[in-house]
């Protein structure tokens, strides 16, 4: 895979695909070896599809080091930068999705259009999950098997129904996802996403946003996706019935076609 230089920091990232490009950011602490590969190829069919690895994740260098989530969309832009693409439809899941709207607003010249999907727009107005599933992810982060660790967070992310069918695939890309992330590194990303605000800048965005949010997001409840649409004048809210908080993961081929259609229309 190519590396790009971001200051003192190497990314690593896969690009695929032709056509327009597209820059996704992962959820928290992974790596893009936990997307779903159905949802990489069917927007690698309409678009050029680059998925960096996070700092102190996958193959980028380490996260050393205090970091901010507008750090990881400048190491986003080093990346676009490499491959010489001046634009970008910029696509967030989860802290990706808050990454991506640091980029938007960072970096408005690089945005051709934005996707956040079962993401949020600052701690100050987050509506929080209920008590029992922050409950659920401190208990698994204290588990020192990275196997049972992983396996017991399932339930904080996906679904149930989907993990009653396909709880072997889910692990399986998040172990993928989290394979060379370490403790470290799950605390210097906590930290930044505890300091993320972007909900009083939101209104200066002008470019077309789509967000994307499952009902049943056990960690990122929907009323997020619904303070998002408010506050962007832009965008367009879908609620996915029954979908937990990683779209791209319980329905890929959907979510790709909302956003290829999403795409095509503004890009």
């Amino acid at each position: 895979m190519p590396k790009s230089r971001s200051g003192s920091v190497n990314v690593n990232y896969d690009i695929r695909g032709a056509g327009p490009a597209a820059i996704l950011f992962n959820h928290t602490s992974t790596s893009n070896l936990s997307w779903s590969e159905r949802f990489l190829e069917s927007l690698a069919e309409a678009l050029t599809v680059v998925t960096p690895d996070y700092r102190g994740t996958g193959l980028s260098s380490p996260a050393v080091g205090e970091f901010s989530l507008a750090d990881l969309a400048a190491d986003g832009i080093a990346v676009l930068d490499a491959e010489r693409i001046e634009k970008a439809v910029v696509i967030g899941t989860s802290m990706g999705g808050a990454v991506a709207q640091e980029f938007a607003l960072e970096f408005p010249d690089r945005l051709s259009a934005l996707v956040l999907m079962g993401t949020f727009a600052g701690n100050r107005h987050l509506v929080p999950p209920d008590p029992s599933v922050i409950e659920l992810v401190e208990r698994a982060l204290r588990i020192d098997s990275k196997l049972e660790r992983w396996r017991t967070a399932l339930p904080a992310t996906f679904s149930r129904e989907f993990l009653q069918s396909f709880g072997d695939l889910a692990l399986e890309l998040e172990l993928k996802g989290f394979r060379h992330t370490t403790d470290d590194t799950l605390r210097w990303h906590g930290q930044a996403v505890s300091k993320f605000e972007a909900y009083d800048r939101l209104p200066q965005l002008t470019a077309r946003c789509l967000i994307i949010h499952g009902t049943a997001d056990p960690i990122i409840p929907l009323a997020n996706g619904r303070i998002l649409a408010g506050r962007l004048a832009h965008s367009e809210l879908v609620e996915m019935a029954g979908v937990g908080h990683l779209p791209a993961v319980e329905k890929p081929l959907e979510t790709a076609e909302l956003i290829r259609r999403f795409v095509s229309d503004r890009v």
